[in-house]
């Protein structure tokens, strides 16, 4: 009979992978290949490992994402081991598949073999495959056909993407294999390292967690639920690698969103609760919804709807900024958003203006570029935030004064008898502390901004995609903004600086009058691991962030990188706040 075939791929490379089980089935061959071998209903693990077994030609479509895949590496560790065995006569013969130039990270077992490279050379490069199936000893042996005359060259089609609404195709992955021949461990160890599995899952190490179940699972693959575990972890570190090719592949096919929703969709349909699967099931559908977004985006653009623009861009910039031409559309998009009042509204609760802070990528910190920035500040990083709405303004003292009569909240000492001091009802409210700052905002609807937040409502400019040292631009200014060089010594209205201290977003007071409180735990170091997308700070500590300097402080002291800590229990009058509203 016809040698048979089994093909171990990255996702990354489905589609090859597709083309070469063609080609291969035109010749007359079957084999193992998941993408259509396996069934909803089949025990994955076991398919997988009976396909191994019976499969006379071994065939690793190999990549640079093929080599990082954990998956990968046990499916080709199972095969060589297979082939070792005694009285398999060397089965499966082993014929690694390059599909990239990556002979030099090839383990050491693969590179021993002689290997085909497919780049930009199918035909020849299948007729090199085919006299190496020809030569492979198999059960019977029957005379492999002829071989087959491959497709032309051309350009993989694009796989279809479902319509948006309706479920991806079930999700295929390659679960845990069960390595043939291993000696069972003692009892002892399997219960100490099934545990120190769960223990590393629970802390986010989930490349450790897999590893340490997997040795459970080729000793003892019946052990409590060690097969259940390594399926889930699978499709997650799957869908998970899937997703991040779609975020950054720059041709944005549709094919690694449909791939990764399949998977998260198998992943909620095994266990609704596992860690953030339901999350991500979401990114995905969203990603998957990217196509009709951008089209109904074009249709707003062309007919000058820009309030029907607005939100298409936000959805479609909160999953991927880079989307086809979304960032330009978006850029030349900006002054109409101004014109037609759309980057403003009105907080219904305490009557604040507020301003949007699109969703996109920024430079947070600063480098050794700037003789005034502390360690703190640094390393400068990229960071992605969602959209958000933050006040015009800080809070003003007759603001303050409403909420401390709904809610029977301390007033600030300063205050005689509880009523605000003269002429000073547009002035930033000062003396209240972080705790007295976060209930008015969640009384208005809101939060404390976040660092990051607060930082790019300051000093980012997204029309040059640059950042700006104060909110104006780099040049320190005395009569933009009330810092000691404006010789005031007190705080003034809110606003008295608007508009030529206003930052890109219309935001003004960002810097000088009083420093403002951040919702973050104070970190120093917090800059070298802090996570591109929505940072949030520091776990815990003793100290929250302060941001933007206060009219007591000089031009060194008021850039929009400046990071300092307080108490949070402590005030003081030099300290205020403003509100963020988010998701848009």
């Amino acid at each position: 009979m016809p040698p048979k075939f089994f093909i171990t791929h990255s996702w990354n490379d489905l589609e090859f992978a597709k083309r070469f089980t063609d080609t291969m089935r035109q010749a007359g061959l079957d084999g193992f290949f998941d993408a259509y071998s396996l069934r909803p209903g089949d025990i994955v693990t076991a398919e997988i490992q009976r396909g191994l077994e019976a499969c006379d030609v071994y065939v690793p479509v190999l990549s640079h994402a093929a080599l990082r895949s954990p998956w990968c590496e046990e499916e080709i560790n199972a095969a060589i081991t297979l082939s070792k065995l005694p009285g398999r006569n060397g089965r499966p013969r082993i014929i690694p598949v390059l599909v990239e130039p990556c002979q030099d990270q090839m383990p050491i077992f693969l590179r021993a073999r002689l290997y085909v490279v497919f780049t930009e050379r199918y035909q020849e490069a299948f007729a090199e495959f085919w006299r190496g199936v020809t030569a492979t000893p198999v059960a019977e042996t029957t005379p492999a056909p002829p071989p087959p005359q491959p497709p032309p060259v051309s350009k993989t089609p694009e796989p279809a993407a479902p319509p948006v609404g309706k479920s991806a195709p079930h999700a295929q992955v390659s679960p845990p294999i069960a390595f043939p021949a291993l000696p069972q461990l003692p009892r002892d160890e399997l219960v100490h390292l099934y545990h120190e599995g769960r223990a590393l899952q629970n802390a986010g190490d989930l490349t450790g967690a897999r590893a340490a179940f997997q040795k459970v699972f080729s000793s003892a693959p019946d052990y409590r639920d060690v097969a259940s575990r390594l399926t889930k972890l699978d499709l997650y570190l799957n869908a998970s690698e899937l997703m991040q090719q779609g975020l950054t592949d720059p041709e944005d096919k549709p094919g690694y969103w449909e791939q990764a929703l399949a998977r998260w969709q198998e992943l909620v349909r095994l266990d609704a609760n596992f860690l953030d699967a339901r999350t991500k099931l979401q990114v995905a559908q969203r990603g998957m919804a990217l196509p009709e977004l951008y089209e109904k985006l074009l249709d707003a653009l062309d007919a000058d709807d820009w309030a029907a623009a607005m939100p298409l861009f936000e959805q479609i910039r909160r999953v991927k900024p880079t989307y086809l031409k979304t960032q330009l559309l978006f850029d030349r998009a900006w002054s109409e958003f101004v014109r037609a009042g759309l980057t403003k509204k009105i907080n219904e609760r305490d009557g604040k203006e507020l301003m949007l802070v699109g969703a996109g990528e920024f430079l947070m910190g600063s480098t050794d570029a700037d003789k005034d920035a502390r360690a703190n500040e640094e390393p400068q990083h990229l960071v992605y935030l969602d959209a958000f709405y933050i006040s015009r303004y800080p809070v003003t003292n007759a603001e303050y004064k409403k909420f401390v009569d709904a809610t029977q909240a301390r007033a600030p000492q300063h205050w005689q008898n509880g009523e605000i001091p003269n002429g000073k009802e547009n002035h930033p409210v000062v003396n209240v502390n972080w705790d007295e700052a976060a209930a008015y905002c969640k009384w208005a609807g809101g939060r404390l901004p976040r660092e990051a937040e607060w930082e790019k409502a300051a000093s980012w400019d997204e029309g040059k995609k640059m950042k700006r040292a104060y909110p104006w631009d780099d040049t320190f200014g005395a009569s933009k903004c009330n810092s000691k060089e404006s010789g005031i010594g007190d705080t003034t209205p809110v606003g008295k600086y608007s508009p030529r201290g206003d930052s890109f977003y219309g935001v003004s007071d960002m810097v000088g009058n009083v420093w403002e409180w951040c919702a973050d735990w104070y970190d120093e170091n917090y800059y070298a691991s802090s996570p591109r997308e929505n940072p949030e700070g520091a776990v815990s500590g003793p100290y929250h962030v302060l941001r933007g300097g206060s009219f007591y402080h000089g031009a060194s002291d008021v850039r929009c990188a400046w990071r300092v800590r307080y108490v949070p229990r402590n005030f003081d009058w030099l300290i205020g706040f403003r509100v963020v509203v988010a998701p848009v």
